[in-house]
């Protein structure tokens, strides 16, 4: 159990010290199951692709829906099953009979997933404050911003991340922005 967690921690935290949570405390053990679970459908959808045996597919889900019931954030998962059918396996969208079925499961997951978050909690996204597009938007991309440059310069790191809504364009807000179109460009760039 734990054990397991705190070497998974300690294997990320050596990997790359921006996910020093996973060390630092044990309610951040979540994001060590989740992580690996999600790695794992990643992996396993992968093989699936390889070798085209539908037990591989199944164990996909099978870890997506693991991932899913340890940690909300594992909702981005199909997205990145989708990336690498477009961007690693060039899968184009005129055949899009041959490679997307593979990714109903995923998606037929998720809407499960989302409708009991929605009957349990009342929301599918709880939230005290409604805050408006350019608020969510603004703070969306200082959050990518803030982790894409702990990725690249892990300086300054620590278990306190002080970091709310941002409502006003700032120079800051605007430099985020410049870092998800690079990052964006960069994912086309990718592509081709």
């Amino acid at each position: 159990g734990s054990g397991l967690a705190s070497f998974f921690g300690a294997a990320v935290f050596a990997l790359h010290p921006i996910q020093t949570e996973a060390v630092n405390y044990i309610t951040a053990r979540s994001s060590v199951f989740y992580s690996l679970a999600a790695l794992v459908a990643v992996w396993a959808f992968a093989r699936y692709r390889a070798t085209g045996r539908r037990i591989t597919l199944m164990g996909a889900v099978a870890a997506y829906a693991a991932s899913l019931l340890v940690k909300e954030a594992a909702v981005v998962v199909p997205l990145l099953l989708v990336g690498y059918d477009v961007v690693i396996r060039r899968c184009a969208w005129r055949d899009r009979l041959t490679w997307v079925p593979a990714h109903v499961p995923f998606v037929v997951l998720t809407m499960v997933y989302l409708g009991w978050r929605q009957q349990m909690m009342g929301a599918v996204i709880p939230s005290p404050n409604i805050e408006g597009p350019l608020t969510v938007g603004l703070t969306f991309a200082a959050i990518v911003a803030k982790t894409a440059g702990g990725q690249l310069l892990p300086i300054d790191l620590s278990v306190s991340h002080p970091f709310g809504p941002i409502r006003t364009v700032t120079i800051q807000a605007l430099g985020a922005l410049a870092v998800c179109a690079c990052l964006v460009g960069l994912a086309v760039v990718a592509r081709r």
